[in-house]
């Protein structure tokens, strides 16, 4: 579903019967990046280029996104926070005349500076009415846009916490697919006994999602990326409910961090990222990736287990 179509619904969910202000058609609303696309022009810069690259992307996802019935002027467009909300006189008007009486608006004109924190609260925001509309289902182990750890105690007990353990007969049915034995290194990483490849091991169960269903994993950089004196390292996701098993080179999925949602340490940055891999037609699975990056076809990696 398009960005405007989503911001659409949830706006018209929300407001009141008696609401004094009648919606307009959909084709009447342009959609508007809060923190726009040229940011560097006008808006405070970022301490490293990871951190540019980080809002880049975070700027194009939907808690940066504004339906208007009319759409502004470039000036205002690309002008700093207090300058989009204000406007620039009549003849070229902020987001505070534009988007006046717009519900999912009422909190953003509110705030004095737009950020990657506000970003966050707003999708946030979003996702809990989405849930209502939508009757969204997610898993109830999932942490959501923002992000809330989960401990290892309750990942050892909960079976619906993906990255639960591995039984051993999956371990004989993976050393079948690669055609190589193994030897366990640390929990749920293994080696072959030729000591050239690591395997970092997870399992999940499916969840559905419409028609279709996903798996979901954690990828932390610590323990399941490259580790020294190894040729090859791999992250193989194994497909609980398909009996299947998805062996993507590590390095795929680290050269994609920055299109994989994560959920933060106390320093702010990253501690683990999550995978979903998610069936789509013909039996063919996908990395899902956020956009603007497209979803890697991950099918060729996919083996069935006997």
């Amino acid at each position: 579903m398009p960005d405007t179509s989503i911001l659409y619904f949830i706006e018209s969910y929300l407001q009141p019967a008696n609401s004094a202000m009648m919606m307009l058609g959909i084709k009447n609303y342009s959609l508007e990046h809060l923190m726009p696309k040229k940011w560097r022009n006008h808006w405070t810069s970022c301490a490293t280029d990871e951190e540019a690259r980080e809002r880049d992307i975070k700027l194009l996802t939907l808690g940066n996104l504004a339906i208007i019935p009319q759409a502004l002027n470039a000036s205002i467009r690309d002008g700093d926070w207090s300058t989009k909300k204000v406007g620039k006189g009549e003849d070229k008007p902020g987001l505070q005349k534009c988007a006046a009486g717009l519900i999912t608006m009422h909190d953003v004109l509110e705030k004095d500076v737009w950020n990657e924190e506000t970003i966050d609260d707003r999708a946030e925001w979003l996702y809990k009415n989405a849930k209502s509309i939508w009757h969204i289902n997610l898993p109830s182990d999932y942490e959501g846009l923002k992000g809330s750890s989960i401990t290892k105690s309750e990942a050892e007990k909960d079976d619906s916490v993906p990255n639960n353990n591995l039984a051993d007969d999956d371990i004989h049915q993976f050393e079948k697919v690669i055609g190589k034995s193994l030897k366990k290194l640390k929990k749920q990483t293994y080696v072959t006994n030729d000591g050239k490849d690591i395997y970092h091991l997870r399992i999940s169960k499916k969840y559905n999602r419409g028609s279709n269903y996903q798996y979901w994993y954690r990828f932390e950089p610590k323990s399941d990326g490259p580790e020294n004196g190894y040729e090859n390292t791999y992250s193989a996701f194994f497909l609980a409910d398909d009996a299947k098993v998805t062996i993507i080179p590590s390095e795929l999925i680290m050269q994609n961090f920055s299109n994989l949602g994560s959920t933060p340490s106390s320093d702010g940055k990253p501690k683990y990222y999550h995978i979903f891999i998610r069936s789509v037609e013909d039996g063919k699975f996908s990395l899902i990736l956020r956009e603007p990056a497209s979803d890697v076809d991950v099918t060729k990696y996919t083996y069935k287990l006997e």
